[in-house]
């Protein structure tokens, strides 16, 4: 199953330089890959926790981090950043690392968008982390 490109693009162009950050949420795994894919073939990059994100933010730069039940530090932390990001500061700890990262977003020339499938939502959710009321424009594709 595809993904139906234009108004998925168009959401995009909508959302994506906007001072929350956007959401789309996927039926299940396959639709999550095309998303994936979808994100990648226009430009975007997938970064595998928020501190690569935040260290991945350059001007004109498009990024989207894929939100997994199954990693509860990273969960917290896009947690944080959907909370802060339109304060226009955020400060994310790594655990790994030990080192902490202040990051103002540029709302105007970088894209982030957050990526989950709608089971991995509902799981989420049940931990507290409740992305929905946190998050700008959502896009989902019945």
């Amino acid at each position: 199953m595809g993904i139906d490109e234009r108004p998925f693009d168009e959401f995009l162009d909508r959302s994506g330089f906007s001072k929350e950050v956007p959401l789309i949420i996927a039926e299940n795994e396959e639709a999550l890959n095309n998303y994936r894919e979808r994100l990648k073939k226009v430009g975007y990059e997938e970064q595998e926790s928020v501190y690569h994100l935040i260290h991945s933010s350059h001007k004109g730069s498009k990024n989207f981090l894929v939100l997994d039940g199954h990693h509860p530090d990273t969960l917290k932390q896009a947690y944080d950043f959907v909370v802060q990001y339109p304060t226009g500061q955020i400060e994310i700890s790594d655990k790994a690392t030990m080192q902490r990262a202040i990051y103002s977003p540029n709302y105007k020339e970088n894209q982030t968008v957050l990526l989950v499938s709608r089971q991995q939502l509902s799981e989420i959710q049940q931990t507290g982390l409740t992305f929905l009321p946190r998050v700008g424009a959502t896009y989902q594709h019945a």
